[in-house]
């Protein structure tokens, strides 16, 4: 019913929920965790319906993406995984979603990031390098850059709640 590459993002993501239950001290934590796994389960349900207009080859990238989130993704790598040239593959991508590849990568990984903030006590470099950031500054700057505020702020605003 579901593909290989759907199981494995459900499997990656529901590792990551495990984990932060069982690291879980209170039961006010496993509620918390458990209303932050219902919401991206939602936005994951909405945001595969909105990619369900693209083309086979732009969907196939943006699985590749939430696949290898964890992962260093250039447009080498997703042409390399996918079989298409880099070129090919760049302007398909920016033709039917408005932004490159690269850009579509670091969009995603700063979301992927700002789960993590708001769900753990992580470092800023730990978390750059969990997420293959080239360095901690480049990551806050992409994370300033898409949220407005810098990563270590979002984490403790996020902890005053």
């Amino acid at each position: 019913m579901f593909g290989p590459i759907f199981t494995s993002r459900a499997l990656n993501l529901s590792d990551f929920f495990v984990q932060r239950i069982e690291a879980a001290e209170t039961v006010s934590e496993v509620h918390g965790i458990g209303a932050r796994m219902h919401q991206v389960y939602i936005n994951r349900v909405r945001h595969s319906k909105q990619t369900a207009k693209h083309s086979s080859l732009v969907r196939n990238c943006i699985d590749y993406v939430e696949t290898h989130i964890f992962d260093r993704i250039t447009l080498r790598t997703a042409a390399n995984a996918l079989g298409y040239s880099e070129t090919y593959i760049s302007r398909k991508f920016k033709e039917e979603t408005g932004e490159s590849l690269v850009d579509y990568v670091n969009r995603q990984k700063m979301n992927t990031a700002k789960s993590i903030l708001a769900e753990s006590d992580i470092s800023i470099a730990e978390l750059s390098e969990r997420l293959s950031i080239s360095s901690p500054s480049y990551f806050s700057t992409l994370f300033r850059r898409q949220f407005g505020m810098n990563p270590m702020d979002f984490q403790k605003k996020g902890k005053e709640k």
